[in-house]
């Protein structure tokens, strides 16, 4: 009322000014407390989803908390702990159940959330490699490329050996791996020139001198 009969008086403007602003404050106020309390909610939500395998949860929830709470130490740091161990923890139950490819693909899931993390950038490497032999149980390697995936089994089993032997032993128990190893399985899936390079050859070891030594007669 007083500033519609003074408009331009400086105790009014100056006292108007001061309620937009506690208003402000406490509309600030309101909202930090609402996103207090609906990053508490979904923190929660996201442990009872990890314990649960829930990964859709997961998903909801730390996609969310990046948006209501993104600098608090559960969004950047245990959150993303929870969400990667629920998805290798997924991925192991479905390389045990013998479907690795369905494995591979839930870590790059996993990725595509989380980024590249050491865990699940491990495993889908492990994973990715089995995917790798058996396709080439279907369609046969050349030499180059039975190398690289040799050169890749060696690499994985110097950086992560005991989640190779454990893969495997899994693979074992599925009846998925009768050769024993996955050095084994790919050593069976060598090029035949590959394999025959350090045979010996026919009528090999009775050349001398370029003249085959003749045997005398009884």
């Amino acid at each position: 009322f007083g500033l519609e009969q003074a408009p331009q008086a400086p105790a009014l403007l100056a006292e108007q000014a001061r309620l937009q602003g506690l208003e402000q404050a406490l509309d600030a106020r309101l909202a930090a407390e609402a996103g207090a309390a609906e990053a508490r909610a979904r923190a929660e939500s996201l442990r009872h989803a990890a314990a649960a395998g829930d990964l859709a949860k997961i998903r909801e929830s730390l996609l969310r908390l990046r948006e209501v709470a993104p600098t608090d130490a559960f969004t950047t740091r245990q959150a993303p702990a929870l969400a990667a161990g629920a998805w290798l923890d997924a991925a192991n139950r479905s390389a045990g159940g013998g479907d690795v490819a369905a494995a591979a693909g839930l870590l790059d899931q996993a990725a595509e959330l989380l980024g590249e993390r050491t865990d699940l950038q491990r495993a889908r490497t492990r994973y990715a490699l089995v995917v790798a032999i058996e396709g080439a149980a279907q369609t046969p390697l050349d030499a180059q490329a039975h190398a690289a995936l040799m050169a890749q089994l060696d690499e994985i089993a110097r950086s992560d050996g005991a989640g190779l032997e454990m893969l495997e032993a899994q693979l074992r128990e599925r009846g998925r791996l009768p050769e024993g190893s996955l050095r084994a399985k790919l050593r069976t899936l060598a090029p035949a020139a590959a394999s025959d390079a350090g045979a010996p050859r026919p009528g090999a070891g009775r050349r001398a001198g370029g003249r085959g030594e003749r045997v005398p007669p009884p």
